[in-house]
């Protein structure tokens, strides 16, 4: 397993967590999501304007899941100005 901290803006924060839905957990000033399919933990604790995060995860879980469902290749042969 891998965990990587980062410290971002409350406000980037707010926009990624409008993407990962409503928290697994809370825990005073943190909350946890989990990620089921890849699996990945996510604990973000709030201090004021920062945000520190926990990630989580394990390499090659996430290779499989891209190789998977063909995510990484979509990736690769997507022209620059190209809508996802």
């Amino acid at each position: 397993m891998i965990r990587e901290e980062i410290v971002i803006r409350r406000l980037t924060w707010l926009a990624l967590r409008s993407r990962l839905g409503e928290p697994t957990t809370l825990d005073g000033d943190c909350e946890v999501f989990i990620i089921k399919e890849p699996r990945v933990h996510i604990r973000a604790c709030v201090s004021g304007e920062w945000v520190r995060l926990v990630i989580t995860y394990e390499p090659l879980e996430i290779v499989g899941w891209a190789r998977r469902t063909g995510v990484l290749w979509r990736l690769l042969t997507q022209s620059i100005g190209e809508p996802s």
